[in-house]
């Protein structure tokens, strides 16, 4: 029964060692057959080479009253924090939610106005 009457099988050794991408994209899948829930979306997400996470509407132009901020959502509301102009380590947090005109936070800041999304 199996190598050597040990009763077990033998297994063949791997001679040569995985370049960077085969071990990162093997480690990857080993993570997600344990994966559940957010983990295992964002792991989904990482694999199609996209980041869940990443949210265009961080990296957008001064949002004016005009040409405001869209906020992605698919609720008809969404909280947005915006560092007070005076002072960046304080956050001041409001909710903007659809239907509602562009809205400024903070006096002087940036407007905001939520886009449904699906």
């Amino acid at each position: 029964a199996g190598a050597g009457g040990w009763g077990f099988a033998a297994r063949g050794l791997r001679t040569s060692v995985p370049g960077r991408k085969e071990a990162a994209v093997s480690g990857l899948e080993e993570e997600y057959e344990h994966a559940t829930g957010l983990e295992k979306a964002e792991i989904e997400s990482s694999m199609k080479g996209v980041d869940m996470f990443k949210e265009d509407w961080l990296d957008a132009p001064f949002g004016t009253a005009d040409n405001p901020v869209e906020v992605p959502s698919s609720f008809s509301e969404r909280i947005v924090g915006v560092t007070d102009p005076e002072d960046d380590t304080i956050i001041v947090w409001d909710t903007i939610k659809e239907g509602e005109p562009a809205k400024q936070i903070v006096e002087g800041g940036e407007f905001f106005v939520l886009k449904k999304v699906a």
